[in-house]
């Protein structure tokens, strides 16, 4: 049995009072659940999106969520932010440290199946897939992950410690299918960089994890067309923020290696028989 100590901050069910938080894409879905989650679990949230009316109802119920567990301020930032944006992120981060004094979590929850797919309600072909769908599916899902990531190690790795959770996709990051080629090759790219990245930031006390949720009950799964998915199941966003807190609030000697969350009791992997 190994005696090394657990890294600073990292204890077994931390309280997270006095920790900051970024969100992406906290405006609604996975992100704006994993936020209140956060707030609830007692740490400073700032949320980042493109939409402010969302951003502005996800500041309210993050203000509820975090005067519930104790905070008598109820403080959250709300940030606009275009993810494909590399100042943009840095800036956000910035913005964030300059209010709480600190940045100890981020979540990259912003996504999108591509605007174009959402209008018409189906995916694009690959034979037909115009390239403006094709860099804005890529860019959010990918490129902002790491964008965020980046800017966020800039805080953290003086620090010495930190918690980052990516948002990829089961099945997307796992296995293809029609329809859906820029979603599964974004998706696929954030699971793999996320496992160089946690190498990386081993030596630096920086635990990146890449959490693979199934079909969660959001405006991105229905956005292109993915509604067939919740024949399976299909979770409520609260379940995957709840997930989330509890991959950052992990005992510091332990790490999730692609951690899965699924609807239950419907949903079957591929292998699986109906």
């Amino acid at each position: 049995m190994s005696n090394k100590p657990a890294p600073s901050g990292l204890a077994t069910g931390r309280c997270l009072a006095g920790e900051a938080a970024l969100v992406t894409g906290g405006g609604s879905g996975i992100g704006r659940a994993a936020a209140e989650a956060l707030a609830r679990a007692g740490a400073a949230v700032a949320v980042a999106g493109r939409s402010r009316k969302r951003l502005e109802a996800a500041q309210v119920a993050i203000g509820a969520a975090a005067r519930a567990a104790g905070r008598a301020d109820g403080a959250c930032l709300a940030l606009p932010l275009d993810v494909r944006d590399p100042a943009a992120a840095a800036e956000a981060v910035e913005r964030v440290r300059a209010r709480f004094g600190r940045l100890d979590i981020l979540v990259a929850a912003a996504g999108t199946p591509g605007t174009l797919s959402r209008k018409r309600r189906l995916p694009f072909t690959v034979a037909r897939m115009p390239d403006e769908e094709w860099d804005e599916v890529v860019d959010t899902n990918f490129k902002g992950v790491f964008y965020c990531n980046r800017a966020a190690l800039d805080v953290m790795i003086p620090q010495g410690k930190g918690d980052i959770v990516n948002i990829a996709s089961y099945p997307g990051s796992l296995r293809g299918s029609a329809g859906g080629a820029a979603y599964c090759a974004a998706k696929h790219a954030v699971m793999l960089y996320g496992e160089c990245l946690a190498a990386e930031m081993r030596p630096h006390g920086v635990r990146v994890q890449t959490l693979l949720p199934g079909a969660t009950d959001t405006p991105l799964l229905y956005g292109a067309g993915g509604g067939w998915m919740t024949a399976r199941g299909v979770m409520a966003p609260s379940s995957v923020g709840a997930w989330i807190v509890t991959l950052i609030r992990m005992p510091g000697d332990a790490v999730a290696w692609r951690p899965t969350l699924l609807p239950f009791p419907g949903f079957k992997t591929p292998q699986e028989k109906d």
